[in-house]
């Protein structure tokens, strides 16, 4: 098995650049830290290695020090591991001290240190997210096949184009209720919601699969620059998902008629996924690149 080909410690290394940090140490710290929001097959050294699209030897290579990390591989590894929410970038991996590196993830909140109300929300999300029976994808408007869709799998990430027609993709359980939010990949704490809205009010599932805003309404439209967004589907009671909706939060304009989260919303969401059961509230996600 790859986690025990990459298992052993890596050979002694200078301190330095990225390329000759202690990479094992690093990933390891990034496992443990950020335990709460991955899943069990992405805390392995396999997921890394589909992260970076390399093979297991390119894997134990940088992990012994045989191959040094460049930036590239850095930044992969942020964007792979969605580090970039909490203001974190390649240079991280120039820290060769395991101590350094802990509080580094812990100055910027990641993951178990999360104290942000908004970033909290994103990583107990997280810690709902299933692989079964609940998934959210992004479509081009009018096409027979899109992309990401409800009756595929969805890929790792959409690429979308400003100006294009798009549909949500969901397949939920039928009398449950969704709310859909996104946020900026590189903002660490805005979250936008786009459901309950005032484009798309509260949503309850009928059809275990379906497209929104739905049948004879218009497309969401791209309107943004090139940035690296996340949208997460919330499937849950009615009383939890209206919790999501604020009359008085400002009108963002990604895919048209979000509003923006405050941190009150967002601590009472918290509080209400703290005292829910685990199959209680369950989410996926979809990655989409504006470019």
């Amino acid at each position: 098995m790859i986690e025990e080909i990459v298992s052993e410690e890596p050979a002694p290394q200078p301190p330095g650049s990225a390329g000759t940090a202690p990479f094992k140490m690093q990933i390891d710290s990034i496992h443990e830290v950020m335990a709460p929001v991955l899943r069990p097959a992405e805390r392995t050294y396999a997921h890394v290695g589909k992260i970076l699209q390399i093979n297991p030897s390119g894997v134990t290579e940088r992990c012994n020090g045989k191959r040094p990390l460049r930036i590239g591989d850095a930044s992969r590894i942020i964007d792979g591991f969605g580090l970039a929410i909490y203001g974190l970038d390649h240079r991280i991996f120039e820290i060769t001290d395991r101590n350094e590196f802990l509080n580094k993830l812990r100055e910027h909140g990641v993951g178990i240190y999360e104290v942000n109300p908004r970033r909290r929300l994103i990583r107990l999300l997280g810690e709902r997210r299933v692989d079964t029976g609940l998934t959210v994808g992004l479509r081009r408007a009018r096409r027979e096949r899109g992309i990401g869709g409800a009756e595929e799998e969805a890929p790792l990430t959409v690429v979308l184009h400003p100006g294009e027609p798009v549909e949500i993709t969901l397949q939920a359980t039928q009398g449950r209720y969704i709310a859909l939010v996104q946020f900026r990949m590189d903002l660490t704490h805005v979250i936008e919601v786009l459901s309950p809205s005032i484009v798309m009010p509260l949503i309850e599932v009928e059809d275990r699969r379906f497209s929104l805003p739905g049948a004879g309404a218009r497309p969401l439209i791209i309107r943004r620059t090139p940035v690296h967004y996340r949208l997460i589907a919330v499937e849950a009671d009615e009383k939890t998902v209206t919790k999501f909706w604020d009359n008085d939060a400002a009108e963002a304009r990604v895919l048209g008629g979000q509003t923006r989260m405050t941190d009150g919303i967002a601590k009472e969401i918290n509080e209400t996924l703290l005292l829910k059961s685990p199959g209680a509230v369950r989410t996926a996600w979809v990655d989409f690149i504006i470019a």
